[in-house]
């Protein structure tokens, strides 16, 4: 039997999804953001590589960051550096 004549069925609420122009554009100004701030970019990809360890941005990231944006563009590297989670960064971060 059609269940749609049937009385006193209900139709069920429809699923509100966005449209898959809006979403891919949304995933492409991430991917842009992200890819030209390395700061912004271990502050999103944090949570995939380290689940277990709460993220606390401070000042030493910005730093790590910094130095590696400033090798990216072939500047000059001088300063102190970092021994706060400077292997997660640099081993895994900076390469992706």
């Amino acid at each position: 039997m059609d269940p749609s004549l049937e009385t006193g069925s209900t139709n069920p609420t429809p699923i509100l999804r966005p449209k898959p122009s809006a979403l891919s554009d949304a995933i492409m100004l991430d991917r842009v953001v992200l890819r030209n701030d390395l700061r912004l970019y271990i502050r999103a990809a944090w949570p995939v590589v380290e689940p277990a360890t709460v993220y606390l941005e401070n000042w030493h990231i910005d730093l790590i960051a910094g130095h590696f944006e400033a090798a990216w563009a072939d500047s000059d590297l001088s300063g102190p550096s970092s021994a706060c989670c400077k292997s997660t960064c640099t081993s895994i971060m900076w390469p992706t």
